[in-house]
């Protein structure tokens, strides 16, 4: 099976599948004509696998040791129910604060600023945040194509002014 028909099956980028390859969690076999990898069902089955457990949030490090039979499954998601056990905590305290403020009938010229802000350095301090750091794959496509007609746009111009001294 080629890498473009694994990826229509399992749902990941030809990137991803690659990236899977290169930490070792994936060793398609070869063709030795050509050198092209082929994939298997096996190979479907463990991107699958891959696929389902990075969106629990399981890390690639996780992924690696669990291979490698350093880790079993069972303690590595034990790992992620203590990791999403103290970030739901941690959604409760923000909760709570948006609750205080509106019971405080806090306006955005009266808000115990000083109190909040030392509350939300505190989760900070601790790796919490609400924004989300993770840049989605669609800003990047946009951010790439808008950069590419900037350029077009820019040499349009130059070409327009070149001919236009001439």
């Amino acid at each position: 099976m080629s890498i473009h028909e694994v990826c229509s099956i399992v749902g990941l980028t030809r990137k991803s599948v690659r990236y899977y390859e290169s930490v070792g969690l994936l060793n398609p076999r070869r063709n030795t004509d050509n050198d092209y990898r082929i994939y298997n069902e096996e190979d479907i089955k463990t991107l699958k696998i891959i696929k389902f457990l990075r969106e629990l949030d399981v890390p690639i490090d996780d992924l690696k040791r669990i291979k490698k039979k350093e880790l079993s499954l069972q303690d590595c998601l034990k790992d992620r129910i203590n990791k999403i056990e103290r970030e739901e905590e941690n959604y409760l305290k923000i909760k709570n604060m948006c609750f205080e403020i509106i019971k405080e009938n806090a306006s955005i010229e009266n808000i115990n600023i000083s109190k909040y802000f030392s509350n939300m350095n505190i989760l900070n301090k601790k790796g919490f945040t609400m924004r989300n750091t993770k840049t989605s794959k669609t800003k990047k496509i946009i951010a790439a194509i808008l950069v590419s007609l900037l350029f077009m746009l820019f040499d349009s111009v130059k070409s327009f002014m070149e001919n236009k001294s001439h």
